[in-house]
């Protein structure tokens, strides 16, 4: 099973913009993320227009299962 935590904000403009990071940790807390998030909007790390605030953030999980095996 693969996971990806996924972190959204809204910009200025009103429009989302996701970052996703592969593998997160177990033991990651709400508290962190938002700390992570907070940051980012702070000190504005992404080449997009402002981030002004956290949309959502979320943990998808994908499993995999191979139908034809070469």
């Amino acid at each position: 099973m693969t996971k990806v935590l996924v972190m959204e904000f809204l910009d200025s403009a009103g429009k989302k913009f996701s970052i996703r990071i592969a593998d997160p940790r177990a033991d990651i807390t709400p508290e962190e993320v938002q700390g992570v998030m907070d940051l980012a909007i702070d000190k504005q790390l992404f080449n997009r227009a402002d981030l002004v605030s956290i949309s959502r953030a979320y943990i998808v999980s994908t499993t995999q299962s191979n139908i034809i095996f070469e």
